[in-house]
């Protein structure tokens, strides 16, 4: 499974924060910003998506 296959069978929420980080170059305050979103809750979303992608990749 290729990366991008596993970040696309992620969580919505995951997915934005791995994304954006990851691809859209922002910062875990960048993020926040953009979902609406505490920080601690976009790193706990970054760190579990990336864990996830991971495992499935």
């Amino acid at each position: 499974m290729t990366t991008i296959t596993a970040v696309a069978e992620l969580a919505r929420q995951q997915r934005s924060a791995v994304a954006l980080v990851q691809c859209g170059d922002h910062t875990m305050s960048g993020v926040a910003d953009l979902l609406d979103l505490p920080i601690p809750v976009v790193a706990m979303l970054l760190c579990s998506g990336l864990e996830d992608a991971q495992a499935n990749g």
